[in-house]
Parts: structure tokens; C-alpha cells; sequence
């Protein structure tokens, strides 16, 4: 039995960016903005050589997801993207690794967000599988909530802006499949991303392809390397490089603390048979 006066959601985060430092620094400052109390567990692939400009001096160390669930109950799990959306799931040299940890955290009852490809990932682990496309969608687009007026990412308005930076979409006839079966809802899409953001109805995994954790310093960062490799390489839409403004900073912040907010409430429904066994009226966490 666990206790404490305060109740703090333990956030694991698989980072697989490629300069995960500077990642880790800017996911550090947006969850530290969102007024919910959170633990982030800095998590690593035994596979996935570390991608830091300086590994041995990542401030908390990274640890492995056993290492991790062996002493601590995780309340959420996120996927970061990672450049490696058209490489088929069997290519990519960690896919086996990741996918059991996707599979463990499911089989655990930990809810999973998985951002850009990260939540193709997911997606692929539950039978929806990815479509690579030609031109990378890159920019800042505008988002339909499909969910507006039933469900908690109503929040988000009808209309919002997300960014994007990727090479793929979800199979549409895949995700029809979930849709008909009655499995999954969409949350979000536009004419290009149908699928944009889709979540399982159970609420246990969120699948979006978009980037709301993304700085208007990462959006012009991520032009300038793609420019530097490619010099035909078409710039962001929907987004002024001379002047770099953060205005979906907002929307950003409601859709992590609208995903925060369903932890807390799937945490809850988890240790409510904990709480009506409690005879002290102590409120009972995981560390």
C-alpha cells in the first residue's frame, strides 16, 4: 500500500529524437508549464545508440522500461518521433525492442501516447499500419476536432492549429477496419490527415502524427537542417521563418494537459478498490 498526502503521474518517456538532449529540455519546460504535478522517467533502447551531443551527462540518466516498472508504476508512456518514418517497422533496428515495450505497457494497463512516429508505432502494435508519402508534410496545419462536444479534447476548439514533420500517414483502410469495429475514435484530422490524432476508446492509446510538443525555434531549427541536406527542400507552410512565432502554444499545452487529466482519471477508476479498502482514509499512490 501506497501513501501520500498528494497524488504526482509518473510520465515515462521513450526519447528516440535525434538530438535528445535539446528534446529533453524542451519537453522538461512544457510539462513543467501545465500546472499538473508530474514525474518524468527518462527512458532508452539497449538497441538505439544514444543520440546526445553529451550522453554521460543527461541530467536525470536514462534508464531501460524494466529498469524503470521495476520500482516505479508508470501512469503514462510517451513515444517521441524518430527520423525514420520510411523505413519499413522491420528496418528500423530497435523495432523488435520497442514494440515489446509497447506490448508490456499495454499488457500493464499504462496508457500510450505516440507522437509522429511514435504514434505510428503504437498504431502498427494494435493492426493499423503506416503509408510512407513522397513530400514531407512540414509546417504548421490546421486540425478539425472530430471529437468536438463529446469528448475532453472538445477543449481544443473546432478549429486548431498542430505542426507537422513527416513522411507518413496512416492506412486509411487500416484505421477504417478499427473505425467499423468500433475501437478507435478520431480526435482530430484535415483534408491531408484524416487521422491525424486517434485514440483507442478505452483511452489507452493516443496516436498523434503531429508535433504539439514542438517550439517555434524547433519548427525553424528543423527547416535549416533539412535545408542545409537538401537545398530543395520546401519550407515549413503556415509559418513565417523570418518572424517565428509559437501561436499554437496554447492548444499545445491544452491537448498534454487534456491527456494528463485522463491519466488522472484512469489512476483513479485503477486504485478505487484500493481506496475502499482503506481504513485510515489515507490516499493511496504509486511512487
Amino acid at each position: 500500500m501506497y501513501k501520500n498526502k498528494s497524488t504526482v503521474l509518473n510520465i515515462g518517456i521513450l526519447n528516440l529524437m535525434p538530438d535528445l538532449d535539446n528534446y529533453q529540455n524542451e519537453l522538461e519546460t512544457l510539462f513543467s508549464s501545465l500546472g499538473i504535478s508530474t514525474k518524468l522517467h527518462w527512458l532508452k533502447l539497449s538497441s538505439k545508440p544514444s543520440s546526445a551531443s553529451q550522453p554521460t551527462a543527461l541530467k536525470p540518466p536514462y534508464s531501460l522500461y524494466s529498469e524503470v516498472t521495476a520500482t516505479t508504476q508508470l501512469d503514462g508512456l510517451i513515444v517521441s518521433g524518430a527520423p525514420v518514418e520510411k523505413l519499413p517497422f522491420s528496418e528500423v533496428v530497435y523495432w523488435q525492442e520497442l514494440l515489446a515495450l509497447i506490448k508490456s505497457a499495454q499488457r500493464r494497463g499504462i496508457p500510450l501516447l505516440g507522437i509522429c512516429w511514435g504514434a505510428l508505432a503504437i498504431a502498427k502494435s494494435i493492426g493499423i499500419d503506416k503509408k510512407v508519402i513522397e513530400e514531407k508534410h512540414n509546417g504548421i496545419y490546421d486540425m478539425q476536432n472530430k471529437s468536438f462536444g463529446y469528448s475532453a479534447y472538445s477543449c481544443l476548439k473546432q478549429s486548431f492549429p498542430m505542426p507537422f514533420s513527416i513522411y507518413a500517414h496512416l492506412n486509411e483502410s487500416d484505421v477504417h477496419s478499427h473505425l467499423v469495429k468500433g475501437d478507435v475514435t478520431v480526435l482530430a484530422g484535415n483534408d491531408c490527415y484524416p487521422h491525424a490524432i486517434l485514440q483507442t476508446t478505452d483511452e489507452m492509446n493516443t496516436m498523434c502524427l503531429g508535433h504539439p510538443e514542438y517550439t517555434s525555434n524547433r519548427v525553424l531549427n528543423e527547416w535549416l537542417r533539412d535545408a542545409a541536406n537538401n537545398p530543395n527542400s520546401v519550407p515549413p507552410v503556415n509559418f513565417d521563418l523570418n518572424d517565428p512565432k509559437h501561436f499554437w502554444k496554447s492548444y499545445s499545452e491544452q491537448f498534454f494537459v487534456t491527456w494528463l487529466q485522463q491519466l488522472t482519471s484512469i489512476k483513479k477508476a485503477a486504485m478505487a478498490p484500493l481506496l475502499q479498502e482503506s481504513t485510515n482514509g489515507d490516499v493511496l499512490f504509486y511512487e
